[in-house]
């Protein structure tokens, strides 16, 4: 929780300071690479929701299975080994290196 709101408060801030500003863009030749980790971050974004049951984090297995008690297990597999809240882990990577991020006026 404390990373979460460490890392997207900056970001907040600067939408809201900055109107209608550039807030960053990145130059080549490290777009290539910011392009690049946000792509290994959305493949480790899929693979380490595969890792769970994504039916019932999704909720489609309750509605299809709405009677059938489901035993919850904590995954410490893979990813979840070093870090517990990975779709965020990941997500923040996606959204931080976005190449040109501009807030536009209302």
């Amino acid at each position: 929780m404390v990373l979460a709101v460490v890392t997207l408060v900056p970001v907040l801030a600067l939408v809201g300071f900055l109107p209608s500003r550039v807030l960053w863009v990145i130059p080549l030749p490290w777009l290539l690479l910011a392009v690049g980790v946000q792509f290994l971050a959305l493949v480790m974004l899929v693979a380490t929701t595969l890792e769970t049951d994504v039916m019932a984090f999704a909720g489609i297995r309750q509605v299809v299975q709405p009677n059938v008690e489901h035993e919850a297990k904590l995954v410490i597999k893979g990813f979840y080994r070093f870090v517990r809240h990975l779709l965020y882990f990941f997500s923040i990577i996606i959204f931080w290196l976005f190449p040109r991020l501009i807030r536009k006026k209302k």
